[in-house]
């Protein structure tokens, strides 16, 4: 029987780990809450997590190696269903006989809605997968596409949403390494595909390289090859993504004026890679680009330069999006592995972590060096953060293989949405840290600002009813007693985001500081200056409630 905490000695396990930010003597990297044995031949053992994912909406999932009660390993999709699941980590789902199919092995998982879709595969060939929600059958090799006259030649991925529909990758028709085609099911309406004309140009798709998929299943983003130009694109919604500050998401293109923080007049785009689109519209993409003798990567927020905090910027291929559009970003290294959270860094290696579950970090369990991969790490609609790592244990004894979920941005509820600005959209605020008290360890982080923007962070013990104080174009959702923290500016840089101490034993209200309590609830909201060079006013970010303990 599975327990929470189950302790292992062999040479490596799997291990689920909650990252906590910026370790200290008591503040853990992280909190292991399941432990899988990979050497076990114990009955009803969780054996190895093979691979996981983000939940769309929240939660997480994997497939998973699991010692069955005969002694035998079986394929099982283990996790957890959404944030609040009482049943922490378990199995959710084990192989079955449906439809007259067996569901001999589980494989490429996906969870929205606490609804499993998955692929199921008898023996190794691959001619035998089926798509799947819950107990329903999508598709299967062989099977037409909707209405289209094509069929499904192999079934690469599924991806769930929100809502309910599925979102099958595969190849179409006689080939299984012809192009990749993306359907929505239960429809089986054909969402891209090799011939797809592109609207507004001359141009069809001649390839589908990768793709990406909004929780709520509406946007879609792709990394395509056109015909006949053979130039490299991004499409979202089908459409070639145009940049706010002009030109096209297209390799040849010129690079538009501001869109880049160092662009040179007739610099141009060399080609694009690693989509990704949220339910907002947010998206992310790496472009890449030549300077002098120099090949460049630089990621782009809604068409805006990235930050790339303290590491190369080499591995956007690894960044996520949540829903309200922050930014994850792995760093897959040798010798400086880790994460970061719109730049400030998440996980490290040799960061000590709670092994025991009392919330303090415990002296030689450590995050192992090289723990995190690129392609490796996921965050989910609600911000949830995961990733896969390595352990070591006291002694230096060799590392464990581990999953982590890092509570590093969990800790801040947006209740007020805030005005769009400037930038044609509204910048929105989100607390990293802890919310323990005693650690006193959180920042404000801010994205979605105009270059160069002064923030004054407002605080207060009371939400308000959303006023528009006059000679503003924003929306004040304090009410009550509300605080300025003049000496603590948040800045928004050259990237429009950046981050801000919190120091919870002084927290400014109108009558001097105060300290954080125990249950206090405290809102928080940025006051910002907007506007361009001939029309200046102020607007205010997203106001978010954070609960302390």
């Amino acid at each position: 029987m599975l327990t929470r905490f189950t302790r292992a000695a062999s040479r490596s396990a799997a291990l689920l780990l909650s990252l906590a930010p910026l370790a200290s003597a008591q503040v853990p990297s992280a909190e292991v809450i399941a432990v899988a044995d990979i050497l076990t031949t114990t009955p009803d053992t969780l054996n190895f997590i093979l691979e996981f994912r983000a939940g769309a909406d929240s939660g997480w999932i994997s497939r998973a190696s699991y010692v069955n009660a005969a002694g035998a390993q079986e394929s099982v999709l283990y996790g957890e269903l959404s944030a609040a699941d009482a049943g922490g980590p378990r199995i959710l789902r084990r192989p079955q006989v449906l439809a007259g199919i067996d569901q001999e092995s589980l494989l490429r998982p996906s969870l929205a809605g606490e609804q499993l879709a998955y692929l199921s595969q008898s023996g190794v060939v691959n001619s035998t997968r089926a798509a799947w929600l819950e107990d329903s059958l999508l598709a299967r090799i062989g099977s037409e596409i909707g209405s289209s006259g094509d069929t499904w030649a192999l079934l690469e991925d599924v991806i769930n949403t929100v809502p309910g529909d599925v979102i099958l990758r595969g190849r179409a028709n006689s080939s299984t390494t012809g192009p990749l085609t993306w359907a929505r099911y239960p429809a089986g309406e054909i969402l891209l595909q090799h011939g797809q004309a592109v609207p507004g140009t001359s141009e069809t798709v001649d390839r589908v390289y990768e793709a990406d998929v909004s929780a709520d299943g509406q946007n879609l983003i792709a990394r395509v090859r056109l015909a006949p130009s053979q130039h490299s694109a991004i499409l979202v919604n089908g459409e070639i993504y145009t940049f706010p500050n002009g030109g096209e998401a297209r390799s040849g293109d010129p690079i538009g004026i501001g869109t880049l923080l160092n662009a040179s007049p007739g610099e141009t785009w060399l080609g694009f890679y690693a989509p990704q689109i949220n339910s907002q519209g947010d998206i992310v993409f790496a472009g890449t680009l030549t300077r002098g003798a120099s090949y460049q990567t630089v990621g782009l927020r809604n068409g805006r330069e990235m930050p790339s905090g303290p590491y190369a910027l080499a591995t956007i291929g690894a960044t996520h999006l949540d829903e309200r559009g922050f930014a994850l970003t792995a760093v897959p290294s040798d010798t400086l592995p880790g994460a970061t959270f719109e730049g400030i860094p998440l996980a490290t290696s040799s960061l000590e972590v709670d092994f025991d579950g009392d919330g303090y970090a415990d002296p030689g369990y450590r995050i192992y060096p090289s723990i995190v991969l690129e392609g490796a790490t996921a965050m989910n609609g609600a911000g949830g953060i995961y990733g896969l790592a390595n352990l070591e244990i006291p002694g230096g004894t060799s590392a464990y293989q581990a999953i982590f979920r890092s509570t590093f941005v969990q800790e801040g509820n947006q209740y007020c949405a805030g005005e769009v600005n400037v930038t044609g959209r509204p910048a929105r605020l989100s607390s990293v840290g802890s919310d323990v008290i005693a650690f006193n360890k959180m920042k404000l982080v801010a994205t979605g600002l105009r270059s160069g923007s002064l923030c004054l962070p407002l605080f207060s013990l009371t939400p308000g009813n959303g006023v528009q104080p006059p000679g503003s174009v924003g929306t004040l959702c304090l009410g009550g007693a509300i605080g300025r923290a003049q000496y603590s500016l948040l800045n928004g840089g050259n990237y429009g985001s950046g981050s801000v101490d919190i120091f919870l034993n002084v927290i400014p209200q109108p009558n001097g500081p105060r300290a954080v309590q125990p249950g206090d609830t405290w809102y928080a909201q940025l006051w910002y200056r907007d506007g361009s060079s001939s029309t200046v006013t102020s607007n205010f970010s997203d106001a978010i409630s954070i609960r302390f303990r």
